[in-house]
Protein backbone atom coordinates (compact mmCIF):
# COMPACT_ATOMS: atom_id res chain seq x y z
CA UNK A 1 0.00 0.00 0.00
CA UNK A 2 2.81 2.32 0.80
CA UNK A 3 4.58 1.56 -2.46
CA UNK A 4 1.45 2.53 -4.48
CA UNK A 5 1.05 5.89 -2.71
CA UNK A 6 4.68 6.79 -3.43
CA UNK A 7 4.33 5.96 -7.19
CA UNK A 8 1.07 7.83 -7.72
CA UNK A 9 2.60 11.38 -7.90
CA UNK A 10 5.09 10.19 -10.51
CA UNK A 11 2.32 8.73 -12.69
CA UNK A 12 0.28 11.92 -12.40
CA UNK A 13 3.30 14.04 -13.38
CA UNK A 14 3.94 11.95 -16.49
CA UNK A 15 0.31 12.17 -17.57
CA UNK A 16 0.22 15.91 -16.99
CA UNK A 17 3.43 16.46 -18.97
CA UNK A 18 2.07 14.37 -21.85
CA UNK A 19 -1.12 16.42 -21.99
CA UNK A 20 0.83 19.68 -21.99
CA UNK A 21 3.01 18.51 -24.87
CA UNK A 22 0.01 17.33 -26.89
CA UNK A 23 -1.74 20.64 -26.26
CA UNK A 24 1.37 22.58 -27.33
CA UNK A 25 1.65 20.49 -30.48
CA UNK A 26 -1.93 21.13 -31.44
CA UNK A 27 -1.65 24.85 -30.73
CA UNK A 28 1.61 25.35 -32.80
CA UNK A 29 0.77 28.13 -35.29
CA UNK A 30 1.13 27.44 -39.04
CA UNK A 31 3.84 29.35 -40.88
CA UNK A 32 2.42 31.97 -43.23
CA UNK A 33 3.36 32.10 -46.91
CA UNK A 34 2.40 34.48 -49.68
CA UNK A 35 0.75 32.96 -52.74
CA UNK A 36 -0.65 34.16 -56.04
CA UNK A 37 -2.62 32.39 -58.72
CA UNK A 38 -1.05 31.53 -62.05
CA UNK A 39 -2.72 33.52 -64.83
CA UNK A 40 -3.30 32.60 -68.47
CA UNK A 41 -0.88 34.37 -70.78
CA UNK A 42 -2.57 35.73 -73.88
CA UNK A 43 -0.05 38.27 -75.21
CA UNK A 44 2.13 37.64 -78.25
CA UNK A 45 5.00 35.29 -77.42
CA UNK A 46 7.74 37.30 -79.09
CA UNK A 47 11.20 37.98 -77.75
CA UNK A 48 13.69 40.43 -79.20
CA UNK A 49 17.50 40.33 -79.08
CA UNK A 50 20.19 42.59 -80.46
CA UNK A 51 22.58 40.76 -82.78
CA UNK A 52 25.26 41.20 -85.41
CA UNK A 53 25.64 39.92 -88.96
CA UNK A 54 28.71 37.70 -89.36
CA UNK A 55 30.21 35.81 -92.29
CA UNK A 56 29.70 32.07 -92.30
CA UNK A 57 33.43 31.61 -92.88
CA UNK A 58 36.39 33.83 -92.07
CA UNK A 59 39.73 32.42 -93.22
CA UNK A 60 43.33 33.50 -92.76
CA UNK A 61 45.63 31.67 -95.15
CA UNK A 62 49.35 31.63 -95.92
CA UNK A 63 52.05 30.34 -98.25
CA UNK A 64 53.36 26.85 -97.54
CA UNK A 65 56.87 27.99 -98.50
CA UNK A 66 59.05 30.96 -97.55
CA UNK A 67 60.03 33.72 -99.95
CA UNK A 68 59.79 37.35 -101.04
CA UNK A 69 56.34 38.69 -101.87
CA UNK A 70 56.40 39.61 -105.58
CA UNK A 71 52.82 40.38 -106.52
CA UNK A 72 49.37 40.92 -104.94
CA UNK A 73 46.83 41.06 -107.80
CA UNK A 74 43.84 41.78 -105.53
CA UNK A 75 42.58 44.63 -103.31
CA UNK A 76 40.74 44.78 -99.97
CA UNK A 77 37.00 44.33 -100.55
CA UNK A 78 37.46 42.63 -103.90
CA UNK A 79 35.33 39.57 -104.63
CA UNK A 80 37.29 36.46 -105.64
CA UNK A 81 36.36 32.91 -106.51
CA UNK A 82 37.84 29.70 -105.20
CA UNK A 83 41.14 29.00 -107.01
CA UNK A 84 41.86 32.61 -108.01
CA UNK A 85 45.49 33.69 -107.44
CA UNK A 86 45.65 36.33 -104.68
CA UNK A 87 49.41 36.57 -104.00
CA UNK A 88 52.67 35.41 -105.63
CA UNK A 89 56.21 34.86 -104.26
CA UNK A 90 59.46 35.34 -106.19
CA UNK A 91 59.90 31.95 -107.91
CA UNK A 92 63.54 32.23 -109.11
CA UNK A 93 65.16 30.20 -106.32
CA UNK A 94 62.49 27.50 -106.49
CA UNK A 95 62.76 27.32 -110.31
CA UNK A 96 66.55 26.91 -110.11
CA UNK A 97 66.13 24.23 -107.44
CA UNK A 98 63.61 22.36 -109.57
CA UNK A 99 65.81 22.51 -112.71
CA UNK A 100 68.76 21.01 -110.81
CA UNK A 101 66.56 18.28 -109.36
CA UNK A 102 65.11 17.43 -112.78
CA UNK A 103 68.63 16.98 -114.24
CA UNK A 104 69.62 14.78 -111.30
CA UNK A 105 66.41 12.79 -111.70
CA UNK A 106 67.04 12.01 -115.38
CA UNK A 107 70.61 10.86 -114.61
CA UNK A 108 69.62 8.60 -111.71
CA UNK A 109 66.59 7.26 -113.60
CA UNK A 110 68.73 6.24 -116.59
CA UNK A 111 71.29 4.56 -114.33
CA UNK A 112 68.59 2.78 -112.36
CA UNK A 113 66.90 1.47 -115.49
CA UNK A 114 70.24 0.07 -116.73
CA UNK A 115 70.89 -1.70 -113.40
CA UNK A 116 67.35 -3.07 -113.24
CA UNK A 117 67.70 -4.51 -116.76
CA UNK A 118 71.04 -6.18 -115.86
CA UNK A 119 69.46 -7.58 -112.68
CA UNK A 120 66.63 -9.12 -114.73
CA UNK A 121 69.32 -10.85 -116.86
CA UNK A 122 70.88 -12.05 -113.59
CA UNK A 123 74.08 -10.15 -114.37
CA UNK A 124 74.07 -8.11 -111.11
CA UNK A 125 73.55 -9.08 -107.45
CA UNK A 126 70.41 -8.25 -105.42
CA UNK A 127 72.24 -5.57 -103.43
CA UNK A 128 72.98 -3.44 -106.53
CA UNK A 129 69.38 -3.76 -107.64
CA UNK A 130 68.04 -2.63 -104.22
CA UNK A 131 70.35 0.41 -104.20
CA UNK A 132 69.24 1.46 -107.67
CA UNK A 133 65.52 1.16 -106.82
CA UNK A 134 66.01 3.08 -103.56
CA UNK A 135 67.91 5.88 -105.32
CA UNK A 136 65.19 6.20 -107.94
CA UNK A 137 62.47 6.41 -105.26
CA UNK A 138 64.35 9.10 -103.36
CA UNK A 139 64.99 11.33 -106.37
CA UNK A 140 61.35 10.91 -107.48
CA UNK A 141 60.13 12.11 -104.08
CA UNK A 142 62.59 15.01 -104.16
CA UNK A 143 61.41 16.02 -107.63
CA UNK A 144 57.77 15.96 -106.52
CA UNK A 145 58.55 18.12 -103.47
CA UNK A 146 60.38 20.73 -105.55
CA UNK A 147 57.59 20.85 -108.12
CA UNK A 148 55.08 21.38 -105.31
CA UNK A 149 57.26 24.12 -103.81
CA UNK A 150 57.26 25.99 -107.13
CA UNK A 151 53.48 25.64 -107.36
CA UNK A 152 53.11 26.84 -103.77
CA UNK A 153 54.71 30.16 -104.71
CA UNK A 154 51.23 31.11 -105.93
CA UNK A 155 48.60 31.58 -103.19
CA UNK A 156 45.02 30.86 -104.26
CA UNK A 157 41.66 31.63 -102.63
CA UNK A 158 40.28 28.58 -100.74
CA UNK A 159 36.63 29.75 -100.96
CA UNK A 160 34.37 32.16 -102.82
CA UNK A 161 34.37 35.42 -100.90
CA UNK A 162 35.75 38.90 -100.39
CA UNK A 163 39.22 40.01 -99.35
CA UNK A 164 39.07 41.41 -95.82
CA UNK A 165 42.74 42.09 -95.03
CA UNK A 166 46.19 42.00 -96.67
CA UNK A 167 48.84 41.65 -93.98
CA UNK A 168 52.02 42.31 -96.03
CA UNK A 169 53.29 44.44 -98.89
CA UNK A 170 55.21 43.62 -102.05
CA UNK A 171 58.93 43.14 -101.36
CA UNK A 172 58.56 41.79 -97.83
CA UNK A 173 60.10 38.41 -96.99
CA UNK A 174 57.66 35.90 -95.52
CA UNK A 175 58.13 32.69 -93.60
CA UNK A 176 56.14 29.56 -94.39
CA UNK A 177 52.80 29.55 -92.61
CA UNK A 178 52.66 33.31 -91.90
CA UNK A 179 49.05 34.49 -92.55
CA UNK A 180 49.08 36.81 -95.57
CA UNK A 181 45.46 37.17 -96.68
CA UNK A 182 42.23 37.24 -94.67
CA UNK A 183 38.91 36.76 -96.45
CA UNK A 184 35.27 36.12 -95.60
CA UNK A 185 32.64 34.14 -97.45
CA UNK A 186 30.31 36.28 -99.55
CA UNK A 187 26.52 35.96 -99.92
CA UNK A 188 26.42 33.44 -97.09
CA UNK A 189 25.80 35.28 -93.83
CA UNK A 190 24.75 34.37 -90.32
CA UNK A 191 23.50 36.30 -87.30
CA UNK A 192 24.92 35.92 -83.80
CA UNK A 193 22.97 36.72 -80.63
CA UNK A 194 23.59 35.99 -76.94
CA UNK A 195 20.90 34.53 -74.65
CA UNK A 196 20.66 33.70 -70.95
CA UNK A 197 20.39 30.19 -69.49
CA UNK A 198 16.58 30.61 -69.47
CA UNK A 199 16.55 30.18 -73.24
CA UNK A 200 19.35 27.60 -73.49
CA UNK A 201 17.08 24.53 -73.77
CA UNK A 202 14.11 26.34 -75.29
CA UNK A 203 15.09 27.92 -78.59
CA UNK A 204 12.09 26.70 -80.60
CA UNK A 205 10.25 29.33 -82.60
CA UNK A 206 10.09 31.31 -85.83
CA UNK A 207 13.10 33.57 -86.33
CA UNK A 208 13.45 36.78 -88.30
CA UNK A 209 15.65 39.86 -88.21
CA UNK A 210 15.62 43.51 -89.20
CA UNK A 211 18.73 45.48 -90.17
CA UNK A 212 18.51 49.24 -89.42
CA UNK A 213 20.31 50.14 -92.66
CA UNK A 214 17.73 48.11 -94.60
CA UNK A 215 14.47 49.21 -92.91
CA UNK A 216 12.20 47.91 -95.67
CA UNK A 217 13.43 44.31 -95.47
CA UNK A 218 12.70 41.52 -92.99
CA UNK A 219 14.99 38.50 -93.31
CA UNK A 220 13.96 34.98 -92.34
CA UNK A 221 16.44 33.13 -90.12
CA UNK A 222 17.12 29.47 -89.50
CA UNK A 223 18.49 28.17 -86.17
CA UNK A 224 21.97 26.65 -86.54
CA UNK A 225 23.51 26.13 -83.11
CA UNK A 226 23.93 27.33 -79.54
CA UNK A 227 27.27 27.32 -77.73
CA UNK A 228 27.61 24.55 -75.10
CA UNK A 229 29.39 26.90 -72.69
CA UNK A 230 28.50 30.39 -71.47
CA UNK A 231 30.86 33.34 -71.88
CA UNK A 232 32.23 35.49 -69.04
CA UNK A 233 28.85 37.25 -68.77
CA UNK A 234 26.94 33.98 -68.38
CA UNK A 235 25.41 34.22 -71.87
CA UNK A 236 25.32 31.61 -74.63
CA UNK A 237 26.16 32.44 -78.26
CA UNK A 238 23.43 31.49 -80.74
CA UNK A 239 24.05 31.37 -84.49
CA UNK A 240 21.24 31.80 -87.03
CA UNK A 241 21.48 31.54 -90.82
CA UNK A 242 20.06 34.29 -93.03
CA UNK A 243 17.94 32.44 -95.57
CA UNK A 244 18.27 35.12 -98.29
CA UNK A 245 21.89 34.59 -99.31
CA UNK A 246 21.99 36.56 -102.59
CA UNK A 247 21.27 40.01 -101.14
CA UNK A 248 24.28 42.20 -101.91
CA UNK A 249 23.08 44.86 -99.46
CA UNK A 250 23.96 42.67 -96.48
CA UNK A 251 27.50 42.93 -95.11
CA UNK A 252 29.31 41.35 -92.18
CA UNK A 253 29.40 43.53 -89.07
CA UNK A 254 25.95 45.09 -89.50
CA UNK A 255 23.87 45.38 -86.33
CA UNK A 256 20.42 43.80 -86.41
CA UNK A 257 17.38 43.06 -84.28
CA UNK A 258 16.39 39.40 -84.00
CA UNK A 259 12.78 38.48 -83.21
CA UNK A 260 11.79 35.02 -81.93
CA UNK A 261 8.07 34.29 -82.20
CA UNK A 262 6.89 31.41 -79.99
CA UNK A 263 3.12 31.87 -80.32
CA UNK A 264 1.07 28.76 -81.04
CA UNK A 265 -2.67 28.10 -81.16
CA UNK A 266 -2.19 24.54 -79.92
CA UNK A 267 -0.43 25.46 -76.69
CA UNK A 268 -1.57 27.18 -73.50
CA UNK A 269 0.81 29.32 -71.47
CA UNK A 270 0.55 30.87 -68.02
CA UNK A 271 2.43 33.70 -66.32
CA UNK A 272 3.67 33.84 -62.73
CA UNK A 273 5.78 36.36 -60.75
CA UNK A 274 9.52 36.08 -61.30
CA UNK A 275 10.02 35.86 -57.51
CA UNK A 276 8.32 32.44 -57.48
CA UNK A 277 11.06 30.81 -59.56
CA UNK A 278 14.23 29.27 -58.11
CA UNK A 279 16.98 26.99 -59.38
CA UNK A 280 17.52 23.44 -58.15
CA UNK A 281 19.92 21.00 -59.86
CA UNK A 282 20.36 23.59 -62.64
CA UNK A 283 16.63 23.50 -63.47
CA UNK A 284 13.82 25.98 -62.81
CA UNK A 285 11.23 25.07 -60.12
CA UNK A 286 8.30 26.58 -58.19
CA UNK A 287 6.23 25.68 -55.11
CA UNK A 288 2.52 24.94 -55.69
CA UNK A 289 0.25 25.44 -52.66
CA UNK A 290 -2.54 22.95 -51.88
CA UNK A 291 -5.51 24.37 -49.92
CA UNK A 292 -6.77 20.91 -48.92
CA UNK A 293 -3.78 19.87 -46.82
CA UNK A 294 -2.06 23.24 -46.33
CA UNK A 295 1.11 21.88 -47.88
CA UNK A 296 3.27 22.71 -50.88
CA UNK A 297 4.66 20.54 -53.64
CA UNK A 298 7.72 21.04 -55.81
CA UNK A 299 7.17 21.43 -59.56
CA UNK A 300 9.74 21.70 -62.37
CA UNK A 301 8.78 24.27 -64.98
CA UNK A 302 9.73 25.18 -68.54
CA UNK A 303 10.15 28.91 -69.03
CA UNK A 304 9.27 30.37 -72.42
CA UNK A 305 10.24 34.00 -71.90
CA UNK A 306 10.53 36.86 -69.42
CA UNK A 307 7.89 39.56 -69.66
CA UNK A 308 8.37 43.29 -69.11
CA UNK A 309 6.10 43.13 -66.06
CA UNK A 310 8.45 41.15 -63.84
CA UNK A 311 6.76 37.86 -64.75
CA UNK A 312 7.83 34.66 -66.46
CA UNK A 313 5.81 32.82 -69.08
CA UNK A 314 5.51 29.09 -68.38
CA UNK A 315 4.85 26.26 -70.83
CA UNK A 316 4.93 23.24 -68.49
CA UNK A 317 4.81 22.57 -64.75
CA UNK A 318 1.87 24.74 -63.66
CA UNK A 319 -1.72 25.34 -64.76
CA UNK A 320 -3.75 28.50 -64.80
CA UNK A 321 -5.53 29.04 -61.45
CA UNK A 322 -3.06 27.09 -59.32
CA UNK A 323 -1.68 28.96 -56.29
CA UNK A 324 2.06 29.61 -56.41
CA UNK A 325 4.34 30.57 -53.52
CA UNK A 326 5.83 33.95 -54.45
CA UNK A 327 7.99 34.87 -51.45
CA UNK A 328 10.62 33.10 -49.37
CA UNK A 329 10.79 30.19 -51.80
CA UNK A 330 14.33 29.19 -50.75
CA UNK A 331 13.27 28.71 -47.10
CA UNK A 332 10.34 26.38 -47.78
CA UNK A 333 10.20 22.95 -46.09
CA UNK A 334 7.81 20.79 -48.10
CA UNK A 335 7.14 18.49 -45.12
CA UNK A 336 5.60 21.31 -43.10
CA UNK A 337 2.09 22.75 -43.19
CA UNK A 338 1.51 26.40 -44.14
CA UNK A 339 -1.12 29.09 -43.97
CA UNK A 340 -1.44 31.34 -46.98
CA UNK A 341 -1.59 35.08 -46.48
CA UNK A 342 -5.01 36.37 -47.63
CA UNK A 343 -4.86 38.50 -50.79
CA UNK A 344 -6.61 41.85 -50.34
CA UNK A 345 -9.12 42.72 -53.02
CA UNK A 346 -9.51 46.17 -54.55
CA UNK A 347 -12.67 46.74 -52.48
CA UNK A 348 -11.05 45.64 -49.23
CA UNK A 349 -7.91 47.71 -49.00
CA UNK A 350 -6.03 46.85 -45.81
CA UNK A 351 -8.09 43.72 -45.15
CA UNK A 352 -10.62 45.45 -42.86
CA UNK A 353 -13.56 43.16 -43.69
Amino acid sequence: MRRVIISLPIVLSVLLLSCVREHSKQEMPLKSIKVERAKPYTEGLTTQFMGKVIAKEEINFAFRVAGTLENIPIKIGQAVRKGDVVAVLDKRDYQTQLSATEAEFHQIKAEAERIIELYKRKSLPQNDYDKAVSALQQITAKLTAHRDALTDCSLTAPINGKIQKIAYSIGETLGAGMPVISMISSNDFEVEIFVSSTFYSNMEGVYSCCIPTLPDDIFALKFISIAPKANANGLYAVRLKIEETENEKIAAGMNCSVIINKSSKDEEFVSIPFSAVFERNEESHIWIYNDKNNQVSLSKIQIIKLSNKGEVVIKEGVQSGEEIVVAGVLAIDENRKFKKIPVNSASNVGGLK
